[in-house]
C-alpha cells in the first residue's frame, strides 16, 4: 500500500451469513496501528470491505511492514483467525491530504 492512498481492503469469506462479528487489526512492529469491528466495516455479498483513509495509511512507516489480522467471531461462538503478513507500505513524497 502506499501512504497518503485511499485503498480498500476486500476480504471474501465462504458465508458471511455465519459471521457474527469481525475485528480487523493492523499492526506494525508489533504495536496496533488500526482497529476496526464490523460495524466500522462494509459488507457486499460475501466481502468485508475496510476503505482507508488517507489519515489511516499516513499512519503507516514505510519503513516496516503491516500485519492484517481477522477474528471472526461465528454464529456458533467460535472464533477464526486470519493474517496476512509482510504487506509493504511505499513513501509517499507529498504527503497532502484531501479534504474530501
Amino acid at each position: 500500500m502506499y501512504q497518503a492512498s485511499t485503498p480498500t481492503d476486500i476480504f471474501t469469506v465462504n458465508d458471511i451469513s455465519l459471521i457474527k462479528d469481525v475485528t480487523v487489526t493492523y499492526l506494525q512492529n508489533r504495536k496496533i496501528v488500526i482497529e476496526k469491528t464490523l460495524k466500522d466495516l462494509k459488507v457486499s455479498g460475501n466481502s468485508i470491505l475496510h476503505e482507508l483513509t488517507q489519515e489511516e495509511t499516513l499512519s503507516f512507516s514505510h519503513l516496516a511492514k503491516v500485519r492484517i489480522e481477522l477474528l471472526f467471531l461465528t454464529n456458533e461462538n467460535k472464533v477464526i483467525p486470519k493474517v496476512f503478513d509482510n504487506i509493504p507500505v511505499e513513501e509517499i513524497i507529498n504527503k497532502k491530504v484531501y479534504n474530501v
